[in-house]
């Protein structure tokens, strides 16, 4: 699992949980630090934030699509305005607010 968010506590807290439960969890605080842990490992879950810093959660997600097979992508808006949701047709999931 792959949480890309610029709130260390938030990867924290969601790391220990899925942790605890036995899963194998990386994160990154930035879409270009995403991308490169993107490139060297498979990650069947990634959680992306939209308002990535370096490279935001869209456009991090029009990447994957054209080159990673991956089991879920889910993508939080932290109640920002998105210009162009087109990119969310290929999203399993937008949440409005961290679970």
């Amino acid at each position: 699992m792959l949480p890309a968010k610029s709130d260390a506590g938030f990867n924290n807290e969601l790391s220990g949980l899925f942790e605890n439960r036995g899963y194998s969890v990386d994160s990154c605080s930035n879409g270009g630090e995403c991308l490169r842990r993107l490139s060297t490992q498979h990650y069947q879950l990634i959680i992306l934030n939209i308002t990535l810093p370096e490279i935001d959660g869209f456009s991090i997600l029009s990447m994957l699509r054209k080159t990673i097979q991956t089991s879920a992508i889910m993508l939080m808006n932290n109640g920002a305005e998105e210009e162009n949701q087109g990119p969310l047709l290929w999203c399993g999931r937008l949440f409005d607010k961290a679970i």
